[in-house]
């Protein structure tokens, strides 16, 4: 067994271990495709203990990072011969009917925000995976299942308790310090640690929502009949199109299990009477296999795909906002499709819109004008030579970039992408401005650069996985 090595940090009440149980816990993130080694890990129960972690970063030269939900396709909750914060026991969520506001520690998952919400029959914009951080998903760029009803996870961020690299805490709201307030709302996080956010909820209540199931001799035309309604969809609808295989789930006939298919889960928010009639098209644009659409609480919708993105396996992606879904879009995505190396990987378009087209200047999304989302999404187990999954993604990616809208998703950016795919997730004023706001409130870079932070600025809580 492994023994632990303990270190003291002044003013810093929780265990801060350089190996150990405690130490393995922290570093062994989602995804494993990159395995980093911090020089210490600092557990962290209160801002107070955030605080005191980076005033002896500081004072070592060390730069920082912190794990929260620990779902990021670059590794970023861990940063080698550096300081990992662990904020993961920092996960209370507190909801205020009265104000229609919820408070969510830095560490939570939304699976805990989904626990007290959910019974109380609202929610916030939120993931999609309920494994996934609160922190790196909402600091990113937001886009979950409610994002074309009510808008990324930035458009509903009311204020945030963050520790500066100073060490100072601040409130970030509309009014007071607005211009790291607007940085965090979908900048990627790389000018300080949130340690509490304060989140706008919405009515919600029962959801009409779950997956239809196509064979693959139908996914042209199911693709071209969901392109050509994408344009007019509803804003309480959502659907995305994934590519993948099909799961051992009731419902599902037990001779697809594990064939490529054509999984079209689907949403409607409001009346479910009213989204019965609307989705109906929807649900017959082909011939399905298997029909799961239901109405039942949105958390369990939202938890759904929980088991497509085990822990402890390795993955890579990219992405691109795309404005159209053409013939060569559709060819391209099934000639991919069937030649993944891995049951584990995924091609998928999400249809944006709606809310998402109205996201105001008030935040850093620079992508309302797309119309579609595509992740690209490369599995391999540990050991595994990476090279045939990677080789796979990248054709895949490829395939579908003639229609770019411009750039990337910020919270799918993967390894080793050229630094301009950072630059291109944003809008250029947008990146422009926030490299500003990164020089007031980190100056000397105490978070480092990785991939999907702008300005040469580390993402100081993980970033999320793909929805």
């Amino acid at each position: 067994m492994t023994s632990t090595q303990h270190r003291t940090i002044a003013g810093h009440t929780g265990p801060v271990s350089a190996s150990g149980p405690e130490f393995e816990s922290a570093i062994a993130v989602w995804n494993r495709a990159q395995p980093r080694t911090p020089a210490l890990v600092a557990h962290c129960s209160s801002t107070d203990d955030v605080v005191a972690a980076l005033s002896y970063a500081r004072a070592q030269g060390l730069p920082v990072t912190a794990r929260s939900g620990g779902h990021s396709y670059t590794g970023a909750s861990v940063i080698d011969d550096g300081v990992v914060l662990d904020l993961r026991t920092m996960n209370g969520v507190a909801y205020d009917a009265q104000e229609s506001i919820v408070r969510v520690g830095g560490g939570a998952r939304w699976a805990a925000v989904d626990d007290v919400l959910g019974p109380a029959g609202v929610a916030t914009a939120g993931g999609s995976v309920s494994k996934v951080g609160v922190a790196g998903f909402s600091l990113g760029t937001g886009f979950g299942w409610l994002g074309r009803t009510y808008g990324t996870a930035g458009d509903n961020l009311v204020e945030a308790t963050v520790v500066l690299a100073d060490g100072s805490v601040v409130r970030a709201a509309a009014d007071e310090n607005p211009d790291l307030f607007w940085a965090l709302r979908g900048g990627s996080g790389s000018f300080g640690i949130v340690t509490e956010f304060c989140f706008r909820t919405r009515p919600v209540g029962t959801a009409l929502a779950g997956p239809v199931i196509y064979r693959m001799r139908d996914a042209a035309v199911v693709l071209r009949a969901l392109a050509a309604g994408a344009a007019g969809l509803d804003r309480r609808a959502s659907w995305t199109a994934i590519f993948t295989t099909a799961p051992p789930v009731p419902g599902v006939p037990v001779e697809l299990v594990g064939e490529v298919v054509l999984l079209l889960p689907l949403l409607w928010v409001g009346d479910p009477q009213e989204g019965a009639a609307y989705l109906a098209p929807l649900r017959t644009l082909a011939e399905p296999v298997a029909d799961l659409v239901a109405v039942g609480p949105y958390s369990a919708f939202q938890r759904q795909a929980d088991d497509a993105a085990p822990d402890g396996m390795c993955w890579d992606v990219r992405s691109e906002w795309l404005d159209d879904l053409d013939e060569a879009n559709i060819q391209a995505a099934i000639d991919s499709a069937l030649t993944m190396t891995s049951p584990l990987s995924e091609l998928l378009f999400r249809t944006a819109g709606g809310a998402l087209a109205e996201s105001p200047a008030s935040t850093p999304f620079s992508f309302g004008h797309a119309r579609y989302l595509l992740e690209v999404i490369a599995n391999w187990a540990p050991g595994e030579t990476p090279d045939p999954a990677r080789a796979w993604m990248r054709k895949a990616h490829g395939g579908q970039v003639h229609t770019s809208s411009g750039g990337a998703c910020v919270n799918h950016i993967g390894f080793g992408e050229d630094p301009q795919r950072v630059r291109a997730a944003y809008s250029a004023q947008v990146y422009a401005q926030l490299r500003e706001v990164k020089r007031r409130y980190d100056p000397d870079n105490l978070f480092p650069s990785t991939a999907g932070s702008p300005g040469g600025a580390g993402h100081p809580a993980s970033r999320s996985r793909r929805r």
